[in-house]
């Protein structure tokens, strides 16, 4: 979530034209947390 606030704080205050792979690296980054965090433990 930090990588989707920092890229709407370079676009909105600082004023940094984003790119297209700012824009796929704000949807890879939650995905990868979604792995993560839904990852079996194991136990059974």
């Amino acid at each position: 979530m930090d990588i989707v606030v920092a890229l709407r704080w370079s676009r909105l205050v600082d004023g940094i034209a984003l790119t297209r792979w700012d824009l796929v690296d704000a949807t890879i980054a939650p995905v990868g947390m979604v792995v993560i965090a839904l990852q079996p433990s194991g136990k059974i």
